[in-house]
């Protein structure tokens, strides 16, 4: 399992959190708030997914011209994307969706882009539901031609087409009946829509591919659907087996395109501490059912989404409970037998749902994200192209680590006596072998110190002063 995020849509959340101020869009080459992109490294995040970013959900962009110019003025201004919505009638249980009817804010492409080659985090990619093959074709090649080379590109045709809150769902459901999949029997139960996600999705990917190439190791082709979807007395999700039939299905499926990874959001929710950690064992329960119906196809299980659904929990108090710290320790822990990949936690900044509620906040006041640290310290994976962790020490209450990767050097301060509340930090430093300090910085818990500018060498560092100093060798390579 290793770590990744979502971001919230920018017009929920504010363009402050991700944009520095005083950007000349049409001349930016770095635009972001530089915030954002430690934390991004301090969380060693190695894929970024931007749904929200493009609005998926309610998205009804069809051809490449409408997408948002990298030009464009990104402090919710020009940065629009047209959008559906859906008049629903509750007395007749009718969904009629309007075409361009509200608009969303969003991120030009070209820049989610750049921010995954900052932090070398693959990029995952969701298509607007009403895209067309030249969309995808186009799509494709400003990705291949802009992602650094070592990165994924993970392609997802929409979003979560079961969510009936959802206009993508509602215009799955009207193109099955269109397209002709409505009544079509793949040989297992599954719903007409979910007969249109898996047939939208194979068409997607051969865009792609067109571009990519077949079956490029590059590409990370992905079918998300319920995590919950399992009935009683089987021991497999329903879902995925559906998917799975649609698949094998030559009306669905022609060109017998195949796919890499299935992925689910195993959310824990409740209205406490405690009815979260509750949930654990039934949301691991729920990702070894889908796992058990991936068995023998070689495909993975991955997540799109997860964490702790604290919602509506508006004053953070929940959210900020100490006791979040350990839940999502032994949430990871619980998760990790069955997702083969990435996790995407849900969401990076942002509320009830966020790591952190917003950028800089303190680690004192953010326990999922001393939670998130402490876990992935110790068990986050060695992937070409990603990062290796180290603990270096526990020194007087203090944890730190190393990170030293090709996305860069970083110490993190992952925690502290009463969780931060420390006065004046501690002194971390760096000394070559001739005993010339090389760099010295004061840092609290939740902040790193950046050794990226450090040539290759051996090097003694040290943290704290006095005869209650900690010290050890420090190997850049």
């Amino acid at each position: 399992m290793t770590p990744g995020a979502n971001f919230w849509n920018i017009g929920w959340e504010g363009w402050q959190d991700f944009f520095a101020p005083g950007v000349n869009w049409p001349t930016a080459t770095n635009p972001w708030n530089p915030t954002l992109v430690s934390e991004l490294q301090a969380a060693d995040i190695t894929c970024l997914r931007f749904m929200d970013w493009n609005e998926v959900n309610t998205a009804c962009v069809v051809k490449w011209s409408q997408r948002i110019p990298k030009t464009a003025n990104h402090y919710n201004n020009a940065n629009r994307i047209p959008c559906f919505i859906d008049n629903y009638d509750g007395a007749t249980n009718t969904h009629t969706l309007v075409w361009n009817a509200d608009t969303s804010y969003g991120v030009a492409v070209e820049w989610q882009i750049d921010l995954c080659n900052r932090v070398g985090a693959d990029l995952w990619m969701n298509i607007p539901c009403t895209a067309d093959s030249d969309y995808c074709f186009q799509l494709a090649g400003l990705i291949k031609s802009q992602l650094n080379g070592n990165l994924k590109i993970y392609v997802e045709w929409a979003n979560e087409i079961w969510n009936w809150g959802c206009p993508n769902t509602v215009y799955a459901r009207n193109r099955a009946d269109t397209v002709g999949l409505t009544n079509l029997d793949v040989g297992a139960y599954c719903d007409p829509w979910r007969k249109y996600d898996v047939y939208a999705s194979v068409r997607t990917f051969e865009q792609f591919e067109k571009v990519f190439g077949a079956n490029s190791p590059r590409l990370v082709k992905v079918i998300a659907g319920q995590v919950g979807y399992h009935w009683n007395g089987y021991d497999f999700n329903h879902m995925v087996k559906g998917d799975l039939a649609c698949l094998k299905n030559a009306v669905i499926n022609p060109g017998n395109e195949t796919f890499n990874a299935y992925a689910m959001a195993p959310y824990i929710g409740g209205a406490s501490v405690a009815a979260e950690t509750s949930a654990i064992a039934s949301e691991a329960q729920n990702m070894a059912w889908a796992k058990n119906s991936l068995d023998s196809t070689g495909i993975s299980l991955v997540c799109y989404e997860g964490g702790a659904d604290n919602y509506p929990d508006n004053n953070l108090a929940l959210t900020r409970d100490p006791g979040q710290e350990m839940a999502y320790v032994n949430y990871l822990t619980a998760m990790a037998p069955y997702c083969d990949g990435v996790f995407n936690q849900y969401c990076f900044y942002g509320g009830c749902w966020g790591l952190k509620h917003a950028p800089g906040d303190s680690a004192s006041i953010s326990p999922k994200w001393r939670g998130w640290q402490k876990y992935w310290a110790v068990n986050s994976s060695v992937e070409s192209g990603h990062a290796s962790w180290n603990v270096i020490a526990d020194y007087g209450g203090f944890s730190f680590l190393l990170r030293n990767s090709v996305k860069g050097k970083m110490l993190s301060v992952i925690g502290g006596p009463e969780r931060g509340a420390v006065a004046g930090g501690i002194t971390v430093a760096v000394f070559n072998l001739t005993g010339r300090k090389v760099l010295e910085k004061t840092v609290v818990p939740g902040g790193t110190v950046d050794l990226s500018g450090i040539k290759k060498a051996l090097y003694l560092l040290k943290i704290g002063s006095g005869e209650r100093a900690y010290a050890a060798k420090l190997p850049l390579d």
